[in-house]
């Protein structure tokens, strides 16, 4: 029986490392051969592809930095607030390290019991760890549609 550590550590996985189950692509799959000029394209109401991918990355290294240093430093007013990428090398660079951290992560979560699961994510007032890494899929998920869409548009214009 797999621990239940191990599944929230896959199901992340799998939305940005490596998993075709449930929307038949992943993060790396949709950004790994993405030129970076194609990546921080934007219209005047869309975030790019670049800014949602970041966004995420965002969250994922806050949660590692919660785990590690037993704080939260992070901001829902700050998650879209990155320099602009202005090169396919720092494009690169931000992929390697979004690939790194979320693997750095999931080795975390993996080994996580059910009770640890249970604990609360640094502070009561933001639930469990279970619940903050659950919601985290879920909201990796949603942007990855998003990335999909505008992917789509911007190769067919």
């Amino acid at each position: 029986m797999m621990r239940e550590g191990k599944y929230l550590a896959d199901r992340l996985r799998e939305v940005i490392l490596n998993g075709r189950w449930i929307a038949n692509t992943n993060f790396r799959d949709q950004l790994n051969d993405l030129d970076w000029s194609l990546a921080i394209k934007k219209t005047e109401s869309q975030n790019s592809i670049a800014d949602l991918s970041q966004h995420i990355h965002y969250y994922i290294s806050g949660i590692l930095n919660a785990f590690v240093e037993g704080k939260l430093n992070i901001r829902d007013k700050y998650s879209f607030s990155f320099p602009p990428i202005k090169s396919q090398v720092e494009w690169n660079n931000f992929k390697n390290k979004f690939w790194r951290d979320t693997e750095d992560l999931c080795k975390i979560i993996e080994d996580l019991s059910f009770q640890d699961l249970e604990n609360d994510f640094v502070d009561k007032k933001y639930g469990s760890i279970k619940r903050n890494i659950e919601g985290m899929t879920e909201h990796a998920y949603y942007h990855l549609g998003q990335i999909v869409l505008i992917k789509k548009h911007w190769v067919r214009n």
